[in-house]
């Protein structure tokens, strides 16, 4: 459902406002390898056996806590810890970053960006997330996401306001936005995440309330009909070309040039 390069003028806004934009790498996904299939994509690791395990993140993970933090399975193999983690999706946010987006989908995929930070907050230490644009999946359909965390990351707690911040304002920046949308809708996110009273609760609520403008009550499996229009939006007036051509061979009708000739040379008789 994304818009295609070559379809529309791409628009790279770099949102900058005082802080450094730079692109996210994950430091914690050195130590893992990501396989894509059919299915979806699989997170391996392979470990030592004194690989310290964060059993109570690995825990909370189990059953249908999180549906965005796919679950994590550990299993000692010989001498080694492997670690798994499993999700449907193949496409990265790296990949979105790639081609151009409309307004709808920039905000269906802020919504749930912020949305996950905000649930992960509920017994997950926020911190062991792995916010790696090459990791973060992303469905093309509905725009949810599914983020991998790294049960081994010494890193405790949550995500200070500041991070939090960083990430999304830098997530913006990288997007290619499609030229024809109008009425700031960038500007509007921007200012709501540099605001100095920064919270992602709130936050959440301001994406969700510009959804619910965009797309009103419509359920993410009917998402893709209502995308498509916005989609093909720059193919309209193409599209109209060959209905000209179409009309033009109609319009001298044999009917009515044979009537119209003779009724000049009667009138002088």
């Amino acid at each position: 459902m994304l818009v295609k390069q070559k379809e529309v003028k791409r628009k790279h806004v770099f949102l900058r406002s005082g802080v450094a934009v730079r692109r996210r790498e994950n430091k914690m996904a050195k130590n893992f390898t990501f396989k894509k299939s059919e299915i979806g994509t699989t997170m391996t690791g392979e470990f030592g056996e004194d690989v310290k395990i964060d059993e109570a993140l690995v825990e909370v993970l189990h059953g249908d806590h999180n549906p965005s933090i796919p679950e994590i399975a550990v299993e000692k193999k010989d001498d080694k810890v492997v670690i798994t983690s499993s999700a449907s999706l193949t496409i990265t946010l790296a990949d979105i970053m790639k081609d151009t987006v409309n307004r709808p989908q920039v905000l269906l995929l802020f919504r749930s960006l912020s949305n996950v930070l905000l649930s992960a907050q509920q017994g997950c230490p926020t911190k062991k997330l792995m916010l790696g644009y090459d990791e973060i999946l992303v469905d093309p359909k509905t725009l949810a996401v599914n983020i991998f965390m790294d049960p081994t990351s010494d890193a405790e707690g949550e995500l200070s306001v500041a991070e939090v911040q960083d990430f999304l304002r830098n997530v913006l920046s990288h997007l290619f936005f499609f030229d024809g949308d109008g009425d700031n809708y960038v500007m509007k996110m921007l200012n709501a995440i540099n605001y100095s009273g920064f919270d992602l609760a709130k936050t959440v609520g301001l994406f969700e309330f510009m959804v619910g403008q965009q797309l009103g009550n419509v359920p993410p499996q009917a998402y893709a009909a209502v995308l498509a229009p916005q989609v093909e939006k720059p193919e309209g007036p193409s599209a109209e070309v060959p209905a000209t051509p179409e009309v033009t061979p109609e319009a001298p009708a044999e009917t009515v040039a044979p009537e119209e000739q003779p009724a000049g040379p009667q009138a002088p008789e």
